[in-house]
């Protein structure tokens, strides 16, 4: 897994992977202006990225994008890159998903993250178009958060 700077990556292949799960460019290319990336290549192409960064709302680091190609999702690159993540930082980290993000949601409770609160209505609030994600209109926003965490560095310190 190599690590880039957030700004690095906002061009192809990497900004279109993550835009499949933020299809806010603005919001993408504010949040990575802060990130770092890891990201997961195999035989030349891009398979995953996970950004992260300083939390905007909390002491501790946010995980603002993971993303997996389509043809590589379920064979567990997410899950390596969120492990991968949570090697190199240390402190708790927060991460928020849609509702309706089953498989997401999933991961992230398997690797030790809480339910912190949901924000009802973001999707539909912030999104000029519906995003349908499952068959369902995705409306609400999960915050989980891992904070029972070996003291070290948080990132940017």
């Amino acid at each position: 897994m190599d690590l880039f700077a957030g700004k690095d990556v906002l061009k192809s292949p990497y900004l279109d992977l993550l835009l499949g799960a933020d299809p806010r460019p603005e919001a993408v290319y504010k949040y990575m202006q802060l990130c770092q990336a890891l990201c997961d290549v195999r035989n030349g192409a891009l398979t995953g990225i996970c950004a992260y960064g300083p939390a905007s709302d909390f002491d501790g680091l946010e995980t603002y994008n993971l993303s997996v190609a389509p043809a590589f999702r379920r064979s567990g690159i997410g899950s390596r890159l969120l492990q991968r993540m949570l090697e190199l930082e240390k402190g708790p980290i927060r991460v928020r998903t849609g509702s309706t993000s089953f498989a997401a949601l999933s991961l992230y409770q398997k690797l030790g993250f809480r339910m912190k609160s949901i924000v009802s209505d973001y999707f539909t609030n912030h999104y000029a178009e519906p995003i349908i994600e499952n068959g369902i209109q995705l409306r609400d926003q999960i915050v989980l958060e891992l904070k029972d965490r070996s003291s070290g560095h948080l990132f940017g310190n």
